[in-house]
């Protein structure tokens, strides 16, 4: 699916207009070739100290973004070796950007860091 340009300015907007993801930036990533949503990738710091990359899925907005963080951490909740688990793929919604899922993400590792999950 390419990208929809005008969801993505929506979505910059978005993170630069609440303080508390100062740290977020889009960044490109050259391994996809520009109109693909895989090319761009947000990163930012959380709260607990973790470096975030949220990736958008090739199908988004209809499929969820890819999570990972540094440093990793060992837990049960993920996809792949280094990719989070924080969404079952039926609670997506075509609706939710990157500042739905920021949220979620620091909550994940709040609760991490604290020794619930």
């Amino acid at each position: 699916m390419m990208v929809d340009y005008r969801r993505l300015q929506f979505e910059m907007d978005e993170v630069n207009n609440l303080p508390h993801f100062w740290s977020f930036r889009l960044n490109k990533d050259s391994l996809y070739r520009d109109g693909d949503w895989r090319h761009y990738v947000w990163i930012g710091l959380s709260p607990t100290g973790h470096i975030v990359f949220l990736r958008y899925p090739e199908e988004y907005p209809y499929g969820f973004f890819s999570v990972e963080v540094e440093p990793d951490i060992q837990t049960k909740y993920k996809h792949s070796l280094r990719e989070l688990c924080y969404i079952r793929g039926y609670e997506w919604n075509p609706s939710f950007t990157v500042v739905s899922i920021i949220p979620v993400i620091f909550k994940f590792l709040q609760d991490y860091s604290k020794g619930r999950i």
